[in-house]
C-alpha cells in the first residue's frame, strides 16, 4: 500500500473540518465588505445632501448584525415575551408526570393578570418570535 492511501482519509477529516470553518470565514469577510460598502454609500449620500440611501439587502442585513453585537436587549425581550409559553409547555409535562398542577395553575394566573392589564401577549408573542426570525422569511415571501 502506498502512503497516499492512508493519507486518504486523513484528507477527508481535515476538509470536513476545514471547510465549514472556510465557510464561516468568507461569510464573515463578506459581510464586512457589505458593511463597509453601506457605510461608503451613507458617507457619499452624506457629502451630496441626499436624504435617502438606497441600500441592497446584504447590505443592510451587515449593517443590522454590527448592530446586533453591541447589545443583548432584543434576546432579553425575546425570553421575556415568550417566557409563558414556556412555562405553558414545562408546566403541561410537569403535570403529566407528577399530577401536580401548580405550575400550570400559576402560569394561567399570570396570563390572567397581563390580560386584564390590557397586555396582548399572544400579539407580543407573534411580534417578538417574527422579529427573531429575522427579515429574511418575510423577504422570501
Amino acid at each position: 500500500m502506498s502512503i497516499l492511501s492512508y493519507l486518504n482519509p486523513i484528507k477527508a477529516v481535515v476538509d470536513a473540518v476545514a471547510s465549514p470553518v472556510k465557510s464561516v470565514l468568507n461569510k464573515r469577510e463578506t459581510t464586512k465588505q457589505h458593511h463597509q460598502q453601506a457605510k461608503a454609500k451613507y458617507e457619499q449620500a452624506k457629502l451630496s445632501s441626499k436624504t435617502h440611501v438606497t441600500l441592497t439587502d446584504a447590505e443592510w442585513e451587515a449593517l443590522s448584525k454590527v448592530n446586533e453585537n453591541q447589545t443583548w436587549k432584543d434576546e432579553y425581550a425575546t425570553i421575556i415575551v415568550t417566557f409563558p409559553l414556556l412555562c405553558i409547555m414545562v408546566g403541561g409535562i410537569y403535570l403529566a408526570f407528577t399530577g401536580d398542577s401548580r405550575l400550570l395553575d400559576g402560569t394561567n394566573i399570570a396570563m390572567e393578570r397581563l390580560a386584564s392589564a390590557g397586555v396582548d401577549i399572544g400579539f407580543l408573542m407573534n411580534t417578538v418570535v417574527l422579529a427573531a426570525v429575522g427579515m429574511k422569511v418575510w423577504r422570501q415571501k
